[in-house]
């Protein structure tokens, strides 16, 4: 590839960085993205932030940046990107509203983690959802419903982290 080529393709790179739109729902998977245990994965990202944090000059010997690789790799793999592994997939309960019961439901403060995948930053936060409660008019269990495919949490950011903070 000659120089040129190369230019066209980075700057072909940044028009469409600058410009990412979401081109679907689902996350981008490779097939074999769970064939590594995650303490191999955690093995190799320790590496390879390592990698990052010295050629951006940072003293890994240092005793507040010693341990930064392993933490941030233990972070992506088990806390920000988790959820990707459909083996820890959050349970959920259903039960029949036998009394009646006609007050909004509201569960509060569920913790969530995900990742703007646009540019690889943590988005942590707590969630607080609500509705009314369903009412089943018969003793019979409400049908099952076919099962969905996994969706991605999406925010979207457009303030810089200083105009939210002040």
């Amino acid at each position: 590839m000659k120089l040129d080529d190369k230019l066209i393709e980075k700057t072909q790179h940044d028009i469409n960085g600058d410009n990412h739109i979401m081109t679907s729902i689902e996350t981008p998977m490779k097939e074999d993205a769970f064939a590594k245990s995650d303490e191999e994965k955690i093995s190799n990202i320790e590496k390879l932030f390592g990698d990052i944090m010295e050629e951006l000059g940072l003293d890994l010997t240092d005793d507040s940046l010693k341990g930064t690789p392993y933490r941030v790799a233990k972070m992506y793999v088990k806390e920000i990107f988790e959820g990707l592994n459909p083996e820890k997939k959050p349970s959920l309960s259903v039960f029949d509203n036998k009394y009646q019961y006609n007050k909004m439901l509201v569960e509060k403060d569920i913790t969530f983690n995900s990742a703007c995948e646009h540019h690889f930053l943590p988005i942590v936060g707590k969630a607080h959802v609500g509705g009314p409660p369903r009412i089943y008019c018969d003793i019979s269990p409400p049908r099952p419903r076919p099962p969905r495919p996994p969706r991605k949490l999406i925010i979207y950011h457009t303030l810089p982290l200083h105009a939210i903070i002040g």
